[in-house]
């Protein structure tokens, strides 16, 4: 395994694939999560700590997806945890990019162009490699574990326990947005994947 390495163009296909196969899955959810939350839940921490769990859910799950669909097209590629954790990597960073043109298109259509060119320096240069690519490589670790994995069970097991590992790492990044606001001294550092 040690000296093998990914072919570049499975790599950009990997990141292809989640820059625009989990995106729509994860509008789709969203569209049905806030309307459920803002009717149900009271303004204040309950909500918030409803949306980060919400989006590190429903984000990390489509990704999984992804890196799960990867896994079933190229199974004579993906053989091990190494690959698991590039191939996962490769699809958080081509959702962050979608993320964050998505966002710096939102952001110049209200504050103009430096809001948009703050929002890509935050998520390109700052959070590049703590956010979205972390995440999915965690999930697609288990991924590539659950191959080698002997029972029809244990792998089931190591892609659900990936899931939730992902998702666990999402979450503690969201709650950070109304700590600080715009204007707020920490609001440059402050992560939203």
């Amino acid at each position: 395994a040690l000296g093998r390495e990914v072919p570049l163009g499975r790599g950009r296909a990997a990141a292809a694939w989640g820059a625009f196969a989990p995106p729509l899955r994860v509008l789709w959810a969203w569209g049905l999560c806030p309307s459920w939350s803002v009717n149900a839940l009271v303004p204040g921490p309950g909500l918030d700590a409803s949306n980060a769990f919400s989006s590190g859910l429903f984000e990390e799950l489509a990704k999984g997806v992804a890196v799960l669909l990867l896994y079933l097209v190229m199974r004579d590629e993906f053989h091990d945890v190494v690959d698991g954790i590039v191939y996962g990597a490769a699809v958080g960073l081509g959702f962050n990019f979608m993320e964050t043109i998505g966002y710096m298109t939102y952001l110049d259509s209200l504050f103009g162009p430096y809001a948009a060119g703050f929002q890509w320096y935050h998520r390109q240069v700052l959070e590049l490699f703590v956010g979205h690519a972390p995440c999915t490589a965690l999930l697609g670790a288990d991924i590539g574990s659950a191959r080698q994995l002997p029972t029809r069970r244990q792998p089931l097991i190591a892609v659900a326990c990936g899931c939730r590992a992902a998702t666990a790492a999402h979450v503690p990044w969201h709650p950070w947005l109304p700590l600080c606001p715009p204007g707020h001294a920490a609001s440059p550092l402050a992560p939203v994947p």
